[in-house]
């Protein structure tokens, strides 16, 4: 079979699936079996494919129309440039949430050695991004997911980065205090979650629901985080596009100053960050 007929193939499988570009995806599904460039697959209409690669090329296609996210399919998802591992163990890690690096990164040079603490570690794709971008901080990250450490683990090991990643739901397993705790909690409200794209909830639950509200781990990781910040530390989230007022208020709640928002390229409400005290 020609990459041609692949492609056509593919556009026939995933025509029903939302948000889906069929074609750009067979040609990934291709580059990736092939360990080929995408611009090369491209250039290869003609290309024939040998049986031991047309048959695995067809069951990550079949794999894919079952609504299985590209990304599980692959085992891999790209953040701040760097290619990841991901597989149905950990939230897909998304170029929205870049944003949350990006005010981290800032923050952090108001540290000499600064000590970081992510709550909800997922992949491990923000806290090993921020060890490598950051050669004098301490990173740790915590999840209540085994299952997701063992991603983390994975991408440390790929990455050759040096976080401490350890199981703790919430601030249970916390021992001291930090310059940043920064977070990318679940703020899906319950009622919202039959509304998303079906392929999203093919992702962890626990990652997605933030109970009736949205705003159930926001609540308590701000309240928690005032017996885990320094002095003049900083808390910094992600939130939801209509989230930022409801945030705003619980972290003013607690005392936090100088409470500010950052919008994303879509000019949608997108990360929030406060100082203690």
């Amino acid at each position: 079979m020609k990459i041609s007929e692949i492609i056509k193939l593919s556009n026939e499988k995933l025509k029903n699936i939302e948000y889906v570009d069929p074609t750009r995806e067979a040609i990934e599904i291709i580059s990736h079996v092939l360990l080929a460039d995408e611009n090369e697959i491209l250039l290869s209409n003609d290309l024939e494919i040998n049986d031991n690669d047309l048959e695995e090329i067809k069951d990550l296609i079949e794999l894919r129309s079952s609504g299985e996210p590209l990304q599980y399919v692959l085992n891999r998802a790209y953040f701040y440039n760097r290619k990841f591992y991901i597989d149905n163990r950990a939230l897909i890690p998304r170029y929205d949430t870049e944003h949350l690096l990006y005010r981290t990164l800032e923050i952090s040079k108001d540290f000499k050695n600064p000590d970081i603490l992510e709550v909800g570690a997922g992949s491990g794709a923000i806290s090993i991004t921020l060890n490598l971008e950051l050669e004098n901080a301490r990173i740790e990250a915590c999840d209540i997911s085994n299952d997701a450490l063992e991603v983390c683990n994975i991408n440390q090991e790929l990455h050759n980065s040096d976080v401490n990643f350890f199981y703790s739901d919430l601030f249970g397993n916390v021992v001291k205090k930090y310059d940043i705790i920064i977070s990318n909690p679940p703020y899906i409200k319950k009622s919202d979650l039959s509304l998303i794209p079906k392929e999203t909830l093919k992702e962890p639950l626990n990652a997605l629901d933030g109970g009736e509200d949205g705003l159930d781990f926001y609540k308590e990781i701000t309240k928690e985080s005032i017996d885990y910040l320094k002095d003049g530390g900083y808390l910094i989230y992600e939130i939801g596009f209509d989230e930022a007022y409801d945030v705003y208020e619980i972290m003013n709640k607690y005392e936090f100053k100088n409470i500010n928002i950052d919008k994303d390229f879509q000019n949608l409400d997108r990360v929030i960050y406060g100082k203690k005290g």
